[in-house]
Parts: C-alpha cells; sequence; structure tokens
C-alpha cells in the first residue's frame, strides 16, 4: 500500500512543513518581535517633574521603578536632557552631584515661571 501525501510519516511531508517554517513563520516571529520593542521616543517632561524625581531618588521615597523609567526615557527638552543624562551615571557622580542637578532643574523649573522682560 502506498503511502498518501499527507501521511504523518512521508518524509516529503516534513520537509515541506520544515519549509514553511523557516520562510514565513521565523520572519513573521522576527518582524513582530521587532514591532513589540518599545523605541525610545523622547518625552515630554517638565522642569517640576525632573526636580519631583531627583528629589524622590535623593530622598528614597519614589516608587521601585521611578528612578529606572528617569534615567531611562530621553527627554525632548534638551536642557532636561543633559540633566537626565548626566543623572544616569549615578552611583558614579555620587549625591553631591545628584543635589547640584537638583538645584539646576529647579531653576529651570523657576526660569520658566518668570515672566519676559
Amino acid at each position: 500500500m502506498s503511502r498518501g501525501l499527507i501521511d504523518p510519516e512521508n518524509t516529503v511531508w516534513r520537509k515541506a512543513i520544515g519549509c514553511l517554517v523557516a520562510v514565513f513563520i521565523v520572519p513573521i516571529g522576527v518582524l513582530a518581535a521587532l514591532l513589540a520593542t518599545p523605541f525610545a521616543r523622547p518625552i515630554k517632561r517638565t522642569p517640576e517633574e525632573v526636580v519631583s524625581c531627583l528629589r524622590d531618588f535623593i530622598e528614597g521615597t519614589g516608587g521601585p521603578w521611578d528612578w529606572d523609567d528617569f534615567v531611562s526615557i530621553p527627554i525632548a527638552d534638551p536642557r532636561l536632557e543633559a540633566i537626565r543624562k548626566r543623572a544616569s551615571k549615578f552611583p558614579d557622580v555620587g549625591p553631591g552631584e545628584l543635589e547640584a542637578l537638583l538645584s539646576e532643574a529647579e531653576v529651570l523649573g523657576l526660569s520658566r515661571l518668570m515672566p519676559n522682560g
């Protein structure tokens, strides 16, 4: 008795399935993984939000992932982004540098509130 084309014991059928997986399913899986990866787009943060993040970290009052979120996500404002980048080097920069960054962010927040002129 001859085997049918769809017989699971048929090696031609197994090779055909293997080729389908390699040609179609693997690239679709890779594409899906790439699309699922978040892209680090800069977010809009105010100086007050940066001050809050820095103060919470210095005082140990932030949530478990707040600092990681702060140092991992770029900020659209280049002045605040510079502060974020320097803060992300903690503990290499030390607490004194974090206090200086906090003061710098506070000054940026105050300058936003001051009327031009």
